[in-house]
């Protein structure tokens, strides 16, 4: 099986895109060509995967990407036997070479709530966010009728008349939880983030943590890692802190080893719709490695957490309850090695990519075998 793979929005080697669904392919022995935005991110193009690039989608500054991006997979699409979109802006394209002739499967990974988001985007102007949003629903409802469809969470099924697939982000989760590894004497405690760095995702709260981080002996520093945006990778560039560790984005698999010896893993997800019925996935990673977590009380976070013993849940915005709960975890061992093994218990039963990717994989087959023939209406 050939498979064709584009996004003009993520990271060439973002962890749902690459980490799970392209290594599951490449694992269950089939090809993968990966339309992606390279050069822009500077990312290294990975030995078994035939890679092109294509500028950037963001903000307001998508027409030529997507154009870019238009003229690569009208060519390649026909050279195999499944595509698939990452990006709601991809969904024209997509349309037009499901219903063309000799078509190839066409799959559209639906990463996010699409309408709730126009709630967040600042280049979307305000009176035309709630207009927008209904556009998102009812293109929603034309696409599911005309594509495969894929679910990044079992809480978007709601949004479609149809059953599609979920495919949920979830980790490799190891079979036997890590040890907590040992501090060096005068080693301060790491507290860490692993994800996308936005306002909405807690910017603002981590910043104010750093200042608040205890010092010395038993002392805390706050690792960042991941995308952030040019004035908010700026800023936190600009923070001479020595609490404060930002090492940008780095590749899924290194920053999943710094997850080793974490005192706990930040989830700070803001009170928006997109968020309250999402499985935040590096909760997931923390649980995986025997992090515990904190989080923010969006339902699907209040759900994992409590419901498994994870970790902790925190209001919306209070930093010194983030504060108070790091130091308690700090200070509780017993407490801390509790959350470790519930968590990664509950990831091991509920959360394994090392399973899931198998039956993704599946699916995919399982549409490539009806390929050149456009989805029933």
């Amino acid at each position: 099986m050939k498979v064709l793979v584009v996004t003009v929005a993520h990271p060439p080697l973002d962890a749902r895109i690459h980490n799970r669904q392209i290594r599951a392919i490449l694992h269950a022995g089939h090809e993968v060509t990966y339309v992606a935005p390279w050069s822009t991110f500077g990312a290294q193009v990975p030995a078994d995967v035939h890679a092109v690039d294509v500028p950037r989608s963001v903000g307001r500054h998508r027409v030529g990407p997507l154009a870019a991006a238009a003229r690569i997979v009208r060519r390649l699409a026909p050279q195999h036997d499944v595509v698939i979109g990452h990006d709601p802006e991809l969904l024209p394209l997509l349309h037009a070479i499901a219903t063309g002739r000799n078509a190839p499967a066409v799959v559209w990974d639906v990463h996010e709530d699409v309408p709730a988001q126009f709630e967040m985007v600042d280049w979307v102007p305000g009176p035309v966010k709630v207009p927008a949003a209904r556009v998102a629903t009812a293109i929603e409802h034309l696409t599911e009728k005309r594509l495969h469809l894929t679910l990044a969470e079992y809480a978007y099924a709601d949004r479609f008349r149809r059953r599609h697939p979920v495919v949920p982000n979830s980790p490799r989760v190891p079979a036997d939880l890590p040890p907590e590894e040992p501090r060096l004497p005068g080693e301060p405690w790491r507290v860490i983030y692993v994800g996308a760095i936005t306002r909405a995702r807690g910017f603002d709260e981590m910043v104010a943590l750093v200042d608040r981080l205890p010092q010395g002996p038993d002392g805390m520093v706050l690792e960042l890692i991941g995308n952030a945006r040019p004035d908010l990778d700026a800023e936190l560039r600009a923070i001479t802190d020595p609490r404060l560790d930002y090492r940008g984005f780095v590749p899924n698999a290194e920053a999943l080893s710094r997850l080793h010896g974490s005192l706990a893993g930040l989830v700070l997800l803001h009170d928006h719709d997109n968020y309250k019925h999402s499985q935040a996935s590096k909760a997931l990673e923390y649980m995986a490695h025997g992090v515990p977590v904190v989080s923010t009380p969006n339902p699907a976070s209040v759900d994992l957490v409590r419901g498994t013993g994870c970790g902790v849940v925190v209001d919306f915005g209070d930093v010194d309850g983030i504060l108070d709960t790091l130091l308690q975890l700090r200070d509780d061992p017993d407490r801390r090695q509790a959350m470790r093994v519930a968590g990664h218990t509950a990831a091991l039963a509920r959360h394994d990519w090392n399973r899931q990717g198998a039956e993704f994989v599946d699916a995919l087959e399982s549409w490539a075998r009806g390929a050149r023939a456009v989805p029933s209406r």
